[in-house]
């Protein structure tokens, strides 16, 4: 019997050219067996996972889960035999069935009059190895398929490149037109490191573009990298390659222990799944194309996810592993996680190593290593790590989410279009990343520092580079102090001295419109804000980075409840001072004894406020203004600069508006209610504040902070509001904003007697009249606000309905009017919410501001104080007011001066 022409007549399937590999890679798991005397028949299972392993290691043409075709097909050539096959079902194409074949534990094997032979002739079997490796595997593969199949390198010399046979998979033209270069002939780097390079565009993308497969390991991965890495994720789709990901999860050490033991890997695979969908529900050109990408991948069976679950704090391994057609090898390690931050140069200094399979001997000591290493991570051998596959529920999220509309021509074209939109600027060599740069435009107009804001700034710098800017809202403060940062980056970057940027502001709503504003400037910060396991591995290399001189600039935006952390404030303590610039947004929030304290060590500080502090006489409701205003200017220095709410208005910088009283009378028992807690806070106040128990003061406080909501939830204003809504016209609603009070007031409507917060009293009287509103509170989740303030902007709702959330530094221009029911005598919440309604936009000419003022009927010292400062207020809104003469008329017929 000539057993070596058996195995040259074996039929292989063709189409388009194409010769398949399923016999022959079958067929060599069974010879490598047979080799080590392993019994004839073996397991499909066992035969499946094997198959289906070198496929995606080297990355064949074909189905890699088609494994059941040539497990019965090879019956057909001679040389094979599968248990109890007449008893099999078969498709009419005469393939087995892959489900039953697993289910009923069937085994195949060379037949026992070939096994027989080719156990006794262990130089055969290899010949017969050498025969299929040369005919149908490209000649770069064979030691390494060699390797993967444990048979002896040495011993197998294949034929040469020129000799191998041209039925080989590779010589598909389509392929071989898509990469016409291998990795060789790029002289490749040793190094790479962000600040001396840019990592994208020196090595990603062209490695990519090269690349017929693509193992990649991460610590974290996020939606960012497909976008920093589009056009060379498409290049891996035209070269029609493989990609398999692994993504590192940590968790806590009582999550691992349960994981490794089996239990809740459920509950955190559908956590994660839910993550991915908040993640894609981000509106974003290239995420949604890339999206579309991945479900291509996904559905040529080209894309294989695995997730790696560690202890926290361990490291988690980065390595890539590129293979081009020739099979030739670039494995990089090193800290680069795949987002566009760490991708381009300057932020995170990420930094790679490279190593080249051509070059041996360094291969084999570190490129070698790495690819061993992800083998076993891709196994599930890597010790104290679980690896597990990903749900077909996560894939099929991501198709879900893809732009199923894009054929892959026009795909392609898509890509290419947006990537040059909206990278070519971001990867421009003359504007390094995350290095402060003045912007040439400014919403669509040549930028240009105002005076009031080269005043301002050099009065800061003459101050020796501090102070507080105290600019009315709407005037530009966030853009005066980055312009300000930026300038101060620059002088000290021509020192080579480093610089680090900490923002400090007190709502994650506030600290997300600074990351936008400071991206203008091309400022890109740390987000330290929700937990800590978000933001504090990514603070600690970057501060590493610049102790390292890696980079010369690190930006934070942090929240005041953050930077009060321990954690947060141990790290930023080990920067110089020299080094730090601090800029306190709604400064007048630092005046409290524990924000204070942890408050940055800075030779820059910068403090913003339309209303820095409060005075003895801003707020009858609040007696201890000295202390929180003695600490604010210990750390800031006194005000520099001021800019008024009337010089703003004069200058054009702000809209000019329109101020309407609508009085709300106190009903008999809130007066006399009011009366008793002010009699109580007068009993406290009368031996002086400074006097007081810890106790008292508390007393006093919690006294005072029950009567302003008394006054905030006076049930007179909902008639009122009722009445003055239902006479605006429709088309006349969008745009408006609903200031209230943090009380409750008795439900009128409810048979157990309840007490409603006044924000749902306001927003159920506005529906009754018909008004489309919105609550935008700190209750709504962030995603929410968001869709909320857009619906808001286009006019698809009518109003904003809020307590607080508006009053700090969150920007809605197009909003041109104001309900105040929140009867607040604080100057600095006020102004703020005059502020907010009178900042400029396309189209607005002025605001209307209706502010609901509380009125007692009786008269006694509270009640007349009361009065009082609700005058007081109503003088500072008719100040500025274009209708100011026929307020007055108002005020006299209210018989507000008597």
């Amino acid at each position: 019997m000539d057993i070596f022409q058996k195995f040259e007549n074996i039929k292989t399937y063709k189409e388009n050219g194409i010769t398949s590999v399923h016999k022959p890679v079958m067929l060599l798991i069974a010879l490598s067996h047979c080799y080590k005397q392993h019994n004839r028949m073996m397991l499909f299972s066992t035969l499946d996972n094997e198959f289906k392993n070198l496929f995606l290691k080297f990355y064949l043409e074909g189905e890699y889960e088609n494994s059941y075709s040539p497990f019965g097909k090879l019956e057909n050539d001679g040389i094979w035999e599968v248990d109890n096959s007449i008893n099999l079902r078969r498709t009419s194409a005469g393939h087995l069935h892959k489900k039953e074949l697993l289910e009923k534990n069937v085994s195949g094997g060379f037949t026992e009059e070939i096994y027989t032979i080719l156990k006794n002739d262990k130089k055969l079997i290899l010949s017969i190895v050498k025969y299929l490796l040369s005919k149908y595997f490209p000649h770069q593969q064979h030691s390494q398929l060699l390797s993967a199949l444990e048979l002896p390198i040495e011993n197998v010399k294949t034929l040469s490149k020129e000799e191998t046979n041209a039925n080989s998979m590779y010589k598909n033209k389509k392929i071989m037109d898509a990469i016409n270069k291998s990795f060789k002939s790029v002289s490749w780097g040793t190094v790479y490191r962000a600040g001396d390079q840019n990592l994208f565009q020196d090595f990603y993308k062209p490695a990519l573009k090269l690349t017929v497969s693509y193992d990649r390991a991460v610590g974290f991965f996020s939606s960012q990298s497909l976008v920093s890495n589009l056009q060379g994720i498409s290049g891996l789709i035209k070269n029609e390659g493989r990609m398999r990901l692994v993504i590192g999860h940590p968790l806590d050490d009582d999550e691992f222990a349960a994981v490794k033991q089996g239990y809740r890997l459920s509950e955190l695979l559908d956590d994660l799944d839910t993550r991915l969908r908040e993640m894609l529900e981000k509106d974003n050109d290239g995420l949604s194309l890339n999206l579309t990408l991945l479900s291509m991948l996904i559905a040529s069976k080209r894309l294989e996810i695995k997730f790696a679950f560690r202890k926290r704090g361990m490291y988690h391994e980065k390595i890539g592993i590129l293979s081009d057609c020739e099979g030739n090898r670039l494995v990089f390690q090193g800290s680069a996680n795949e987002t566009i931050y760490a991708l381009d140069e300057g932020f995170n200094a990420e930094s790679i190593m490279v190593f080249k399979s051509w070059q041996e001997e360094i291969f084999e000591a570190y490129g070698t290593p790495c690819v061993e290493g992800f083998e076993k991570l891709w196994n599930g051998e890597q010790p104290n790590t679980v690896t597990v596959n990903v749900p077909s529920k996560i894939y099929e999220t991501i198709v879900e989410k893809a732009n199923k509309t894009s054929e892959p021509k026009r795909l392609f074209d898509e890509i290419d279009s947006i990537y040059s939109k909206s990278l070519s600027e971001f990867f421009d060599e003359k504007r390094s990343f995350n290095h402060p740069t003045v912007p040439k435009s400014l919403n669509g107009k040549d930028f240009k520092i105002l005076d009031h804001q080269k005043a301002a700034i050099q009065a800061w710098i003459s101050n020796n580079y501090k102070g507080i800017l105290k600019l009315s809202t709407g005037s530009g403060k966030t853009i005066t102090s980055i312009f300000a940062a930026a300038k101060v980056f620059k002088a000290r970057k021509a020192k080579n001295a480093a610089t680090v940027l900490i923002v400090a502001v007190p709502y994650q709503e506030l600290a997300r419109q600074w990351v936008d504003n400071l991206k203008i400037f091309n400022i890109h910060p740390l987000c330290c804000w929700y937990s800590r396991e978000k933001w504090e591995d990514d603070l600690k290399k970057e501060l590493l980075d610049l102790k390292m001189k890696a980079i010369s600039f690190v930006s934070i935006v942090v929240v005041n409840r953050t930077l009060e952390s321990s954690a947060f404030r141990d790290l930023i303590s080990t920067i110089p001072e020299d080094n730090v610039m601090v800029i306190g947004d709604e400064c007048h929030n630092h005046g409290a004894k524990k924000t204070n304290s942890a408050l940055p060590n800075a030779f820059y500080r910068m403090g913003l406020s339309a209303t820095p502090y409060r005075s003895d006489d801003d707020e009858i409701d609040s007696h201890f203004p000295n202390e929180a205003k003695e600490r604010i200017n210990s750390y800031y220095g006194n005000i520099v600069a001021e800019y008024s709410l009337g010089d703003a208005i004069h200058d054009g910088v702000l809209c000019e508006y329109n101020y309407h009283i609508v009085p709300v009378y106190l009903t008999e028992e809130e007066e006399e209610q009011y009366e008793k807690l002010s009699a109580e806070i007068g009993q406290l106040i009368a031996f002086g504040v400074e006097n007081l128990s810890s106790s008292k003061r508390n007393q006093l406080t919690m006294l005072c902070g029950k009567r302003s909501r008394l006054l905030g939830a006076a049930s007179n204003k909902l008639s009122a509001l009722d009445a003055l809504v239902r006479t605006i016209p429709t088309n006349e609603r969008s745009h408006s904003l609903f200031y209230c009070g943090e009380g409750k007031v008795f439900d009128e409507n409810n048979s157990n007697e309840t007490d409603l917060r006044v924000i749902q009293a306001v927003s159920r009287v506005l529906s009754d009249a018909g008004w489309r509103t919105s609550r935008f509170t700190s209750e709504e989740k962030p995603a929410d606000r968001k869709k909320i303030m857009a619906n808001f902007v286009q006019a698809h709702i009518d109003g904003l309905v809020s307590m607080k959330v508006l009053d700090e530094g969150v920007d809605v221009p197009v909003c041109d009017k104001a309900f105040i029911l929140a009867s607040t005598r604080n100057p600095r919440q006020y102004v703020q919410r005059r502020g907010r309604v009178l900042r400029k936009a396309e189209g607005k000419e002025f605001a209307e501001i209706y502010d609901f003022v509380i009125l007692p009927v009786g008269s006694s010292f509270s009640l007349d104080a009361l009065r009082s400062a609700e005058l007081e207020r109503i003088d500072d809104f008719v100040l500025l007011a274009n209708n100011r003469f026929h307020v007055e008329k108002e005020v006299d017929r209210l018989n507000l001066r008597k």
